[in-house]
């Protein structure tokens, strides 16, 4: 959770009478706004993004208290809390760019090696094995320590018929993962092909 100590910066209204407003926008928007008088308190939603009050709701809110706490938050996404300085007769305008979950983040990149994937599957099946392979040098950077762009590896220079790199690929793989039974049969697979002892590699 971010705590960011957030000093109004607007202008200040000439006329006491003036009325002046309290907005909060977000990216995404629709996040819900919750206050707080501290940080023990409950948390009180105000409502969703974009979200426009006046400051006297606030004012009632926050009392004598010289701080406050906005809490700003979406589901798939971290919460921001803002500490807010009270100061009265001014505008407050406040946008807030919340980040997107840890656990989503990494499920997208999942997402996006697998589609990488199958679009080296479609090359292999083509017999396009030279692009094949550049797409999987690209995606063991962007995407290290994962056995199976090794493991996609091995296959392809399998399909080639280069059976020293493809077993190369193969141990890769299950050194990265032993738990990657598919390139650990690959990997026995061509050791005996090869007259390799299996215990000693």
């Amino acid at each position: 959770m971010k705590l960011v100590i957030f000093f109004i910066f607007s202008s200040m209204y000439s006329f006491a009478y003036s009325a002046t407003n309290f907005e909060v926008k977000s990216t995404p928007s629709d996040s819900f706004v919750y206050f707080q008088e501290k940080p023990s308190s409950k948390p009180i939603k105000l409502g969703k993004t974009p979200l426009k009050l006046s400051s006297g709701d606030i004012e009632k809110l926050v009392g004598e208290n010289k701080t406050y706490i906005l809490n700003v938050r979406k589901k798939g996404f971290d919460p921001y809390q803002i500490l807010m300085v009270r100061t009265k007769g001014v505008d407050t305008s406040l946008e807030v760019t919340l980040d997107i979950n840890k656990e989503i983040k990494t499920a997208q990149k999942h997402d996006n090696l697998a589609s990488a994937l199958f679009d080296v599957q479609r090359l292999i099946r083509s017999n396009n094995f030279s692009d094949a392979l550049k797409q999987l040098d690209n995606l063991e950077k962007e995407y290290e320590g994962f056995s199976i762009i090794s493991e996609m590896k091995g296959l392809t220079y399998y399909m080639k018929k280069d059976i020293n790199n493809a077993l190369a690929m193969f141990r890769l793989a299950f050194s990265k993962n032993p738990e990657n039974r598919d390139a650990y049969k690959m990997k026995v697979y061509l050791e005996k092909k090869l007259g390799i002892d299996t215990e000693v590699n």
